[in-house]
């Protein structure tokens, strides 16, 4: 895809987050997306978010800037915003994983055994930017990220 652009972010929900309101807001944003050609995954873990976005870049922008606003969260930091060759996420309009812990270490939903965690860690830091997303995974997203 020409103009393929890829933007990740992260934020503090002002609340915890029950199923309802999680089934609520990856409805809306699958409908949304599908409709601007967005793909990408959510991550929610201890009341924060990361997200990917990826699809074309006037798209990604628009939607992160509607973000933003959303009054659900605060300290909405952009980790980068940046040209992709392909996307990670071809096939989800929006993923979505609330990150259990396994052996201690936060992993995402499905994945059922720490060599399961690790297939799916490695398969993804191939890319590079997967690598924030890692961090937030294994529970370490920065407080002083810079934006890329």
């Amino acid at each position: 895809m020409r103009d393929l652009w890829i933007l990740l972010y992260r934020s503090d929900a002002l609340y915890r987050m029950d199923a309802a309101d999680m089934l609520k807001l990856l409805l809306d944003a699958r409908s949304y997306n599908i409709e601007h050609d967005i793909t990408g995954l959510l991550l929610y873990h201890e009341d924060r978010f990361m997200q990917a976005l990826e699809g074309p870049r006037e798209a990604v922008e628009a939607l992160y800037r509607r973000i933003a606003l959303d009054p659900r969260h605060r300290n909405v930091t952009l980790e980068f915003s940046e040209p992709e060759e392909e996307r990670l996420f071809p096939d989800w309009q929006m993923g979505f994983a609330e990150v259990p812990n396994i052996r201690g270490r936060a992993v995402m939903s499905g994945v059922e055994s720490e060599r399961d965690a690790e297939y799916v860690l490695r398969a993804l830091a191939t890319r590079p930017p997967a690598h924030r997303l890692l961090d937030f995974l294994a529970g370490h997203a920065a407080d002083d990220a810079r934006v890329r």
